[in-house]
This record gives structure tokens, sequence and C-alpha cells, in this order.
């Protein structure tokens, strides 16, 4: 499982790439039990957006990632997902 760092790394690249440069990021998870969110980052307006980071498998032994985030996400298909690849500038 990433770090908070890492995680946060990669969402700030995110909202480079947006625009968003400099949204006020947090850890959602600091000092409370996992809540599914990676990254929670405090929009202008007010808005805190949950952002929940996964790689595309940097595990040496393909489907790794996959596996794992099936995994941790359960069997509650109420939720949304939302995928995003880098794409080459």
């Amino acid at each position: 499982m990433a770090s908070f760092e890492r995680e946060k790394v990669l969402v700030q690249l995110l909202l480079d790439r947006l625009g968003l440069r400099g949204a006020p990021i947090s850890d959602p998870n600091a000092g409370v039990p996992e809540t599914g969110i990676d990254v929670l980052v405090h929009a202008a307006d007010d808005r805190a957006i949950g952002i929940q980071v996964t790689e595309a498998d940097p595990h040496p032994e393909a489907g790794k990632a996959r596996a794992e985030e099936k995994r941790a996400a359960g069997t509650d298909t109420s939720k949304t997902y939302q995928g995003w690849a880098q794409n080459d500038p």
C-alpha cells in the first residue's frame, strides 16, 4: 500500500495538469481508521474532494495492484469509481 506522501505527490501532479495548482491537500486517515479515501483536496469553494489513488500495477508480479484494490473495495457497488491515466504530453 502506498504512503500518503507518495499519493499526495501523484494528486498534486493531477491537480497541476487540471490547472488547480496550489489547492490544499490533507490526509483524511491521519489518526482515524481507514476511510477509503487516500487524499483530501480542499477546493477554493469550500468543497472537500476525496481521491483514492491507484497506480497502474507498479508491482513486478502482474495484476497485484488491481487484486489489492478489489479486495479493499469489498462488495459495495454503490460508490463512485473513476480512472485516470497518465497522458503523454
